[in-house]
């Protein structure tokens, strides 16, 4: 290979990876901005469907493909893990707060405690934690998590006016 091939070579891997350097550092700056329950429907005998929206800012200078986004619902008194769920793919625009709209059934056995809470309770917290994985050209995946505490007696009262 000739000197100059190689010098060619060199500068392509170097821009390729400064580019790469400078992605990575914009998706340390995507953030979940906010968690919120929009709506509570019956589904079924066994469960209740929860309907959210969850606004994700991404102020850097790239697009960025968001390959899933996981999380829980836990009862914050005890622990207890009262759903769990997943938002398939989507891309997040640049500079932008991307809104992401979610439903998730969840089965009212794990619930038993919460229904006993919220008829003792004057305040019940759930909290929503999850993480993102962003992906970089099938390179690097870029984990961003988040955690958002919810009064969901709040919530409930909110939703019956």
């Amino acid at each position: 290979m000739s000197r100059k091939l190689k010098l060619i070579l060199v500068l392509i891997v170097s821009i390729i990876l400064i580019l790469v350097l400078i992605i990575c550092n914009d998706l340390r700056q995507i953030s979940i901005e906010k968690f919120e329950l929009t709506d509570l429907k019956a589904a079924s005998a066994e469960s209740v469907t929860i309907v959210g929206d969850m606004y994700i800012n991404n102020p850097s200078r790239f697009s960025v493909p968001i390959k899933q986004i996981i999380y829980n619902v836990i009862l914050e008194e005890n622990n207890i893990t009262l759903s769990s769920g997943e938002i398939p793919s989507f891309v997040l625009e640049k500079n932008t707060i991307t809104m992401i709209s979610f439903s998730h059934n969840m089965k009212f056995a794990p619930t038993l405690e919460l229904l006993i809470k919220l008829l003792t309770k004057e305040k019940v917290f759930v909290v929503v934690t999850g993480k993102a994985y962003a992906d970089v050209a099938g390179i690097y995946t870029h984990e961003i998590a988040f955690s958002q505490k919810i009064d969901f007696k709040e919530y409930l009262r909110n939703q019956m006016k």
